[in-house]
């Protein structure tokens, strides 16, 4: 339960909250744009997850969502539907272009290094677990408005069409975990009290699910799910880019590059949806009024993702990856060998770190084959980082020639004993990272 503290506290920022679309909403009379809080965005984000529809609950979530569309001035050259679907995709065609203009050189210059990796993973943590639920205020009853169903698609689509393997949320905190984080559940206190989460990094979390509940905020909500599926395939292509130059998990984001994408997919989706939308005014002052409210949800939703990025960069010095413990030698024993070019790159510290923390916990994942085996094996790969340490040992498998004919690598193709197991991109590009590792260590070795 919040606290009477909390309640007041959430009910003095609903007071200075501007931009509402009702003015007898708790939030919806003050005057002065609010600064946003931090704990106010925490409770805000733990009373969405356990919302009963209780009139303080809606008057707290109102007040964020209010709190946070105050930050946006309305605009004065969009103004019509005409014009704001034209500012929309000229947005996201920029986004577009300007990746086009990025060599492979610029990727790996731009991947920052392993530590950042991580700490952006973990702050983007509370967005990217109630990924959809921005959208629950769409499912539609009785007989639906052509654009409702068209941003239920949407949600249906990214909260995993009825297969948790699917679910956007549950991609996330699989990506979270092979970077070796836990978390409470989400619903949770503990989760949104957490020590080494940013205040900043709750300011997106509480408006996606704050709007989630709450029925009154439909056009602010189309301009919010307007600015995450225009500008998000462009954006997550590069994330790949970067987390694949550290080994890490990319699925999540290669999801989100192929089913946001601007031609047919929810980019090109919602901008038909809003289009549909709008076309219902009864009135140019209504038109007028959608256009805005839409225009200030786009960019409230930009504001609070770019909150996300500052909260990165403020926790890095002290945050980071977990422990990487005794793998570093391996990395130090290779950097007396070979000189890191001069170009940006992933040092030999940081390629060891990431692909031996990847391989203990792909074994973890498939740590069922361990009963098909007995004494020493079966005990070995109970044990992930003795099993890596075990396999590193292991140079027959991994000499000599070619790493695509190397034994390590024949175990999970066709016909071998650990076919089906690690068939996914991000896992079949971390076996061979393991493999291409392994052999160097052999190599220096065997010298």
């Amino acid at each position: 339960m919040l606290s009477v503290l909390w309640l007041l506290q959430f009910t003095f920022y609903s007071c200075l909250a501007q931009t509402c679309p009702d003015s007898s909403i708790v939030g919806c009379r003050g005057e002065e744009t609010p600064q946003l809080d931090g704990q106010q965005a925490r409770g805000a984000f733990t009373v969405a997850m356990n919302f009963q529809g209780h009139k303080n609950e809606t008057a707290i979530l109102n007040a964020w969502v209010a709190a946070v569309l105050a930050q946006v001035p309305p605009s004065t050259a969009v103004t019509s539907k005409i014009a704001l679907l034209r500012y929309l995709s000229d947005l996201m065609m920029d986004e577009v272009i300007a990746l086009t203009n990025d060599t492979s050189a610029d990727v790996v210059a731009k991947a920052r290094d392993l530590n950042f990796q991580c700490e952006r993973i973990r702050q983007n943590t509370p967005m990217n677990v109630v990924d959809g639920m921005w959208a629950n205020m769409f499912v539609p009853g009785a007989v639906p408005k052509p654009y409702t169903l068209i941003v239920d698609k949407i949600r249906f689509e990214e909260q995993g069409e009825g297969d948790l393997n699917k679910n956007h949320p549950y991609m996330w905190m699989r990506t979270a975990a092979s970077v070796g984080y836990t978390f409470p559940p989400v619903e949770s206190s503990d989760f949104a009290q957490r020590a080494d989460f940013d205040d900043k990094a709750f300011w997106n979390a509480a408006l996606s699910a704050s709007v989630g509940r709450l029925p009154n905020w439909i056009p602010e909500t189309l301009g919010m799910i307007a600015f995450l599926e225009m500008r998000s395939s462009a954006p997550c292509h590069k994330q790949i880019q970067h987390m694949k130059w550290h080994g890490l998990d990319f699925s999540y984001y290669q999801v989100h590059r192929s089913i946001d994408n601007p031609n047919d997919g929810h980019g090109a989706k919602i901008l038909q949806a809003i289009d549909m939308y709008v076309s219902e005014a009864g009135s140019l002052e209504e038109e007028m009024d959608w256009v805005q409210r839409i225009y200030q949800g786009y960019h409230a939703f930009e504001f609070t993702i770019d909150a996300i990025d500052e909260a990165v960069e403020q926790r890095l010095p002290t945050g980071g990856c977990p422990e990487a413990g005794s793998i570093v030698a391996d990395a130090q024993s290779l950097d007396h060998d070979k000189e890191q070019s001069s170009g940006a790159g992933q040092s030999n510290t940081e390629r060891v770190i990431a692909i031996t923390q990847g391989m203990e916990r792909f074994i973890e994942r498939h740590a069922f084959a361990y009963v098909f085996h007995k004494g020493v094996k079966k005990d070995i790969m109970r044990h992930p980082s003795r099993m890596v340490q075990y396999l590193r040992e292991r140079c027959d498998l991994f000499l000599p020639g070619d790493i695509e004919a190397t034994q390590f690598l024949r175990l999970f193709q066709h016909g071998g004993p650990m076919y089906g197991v690690g068939a996914s991109d991000s896992d079949v590009a971390l076996l061979r990272s393991f493999a291409s590792l392994s052999q160097e260590l052999c190599i220096k070795l065997n010298r």
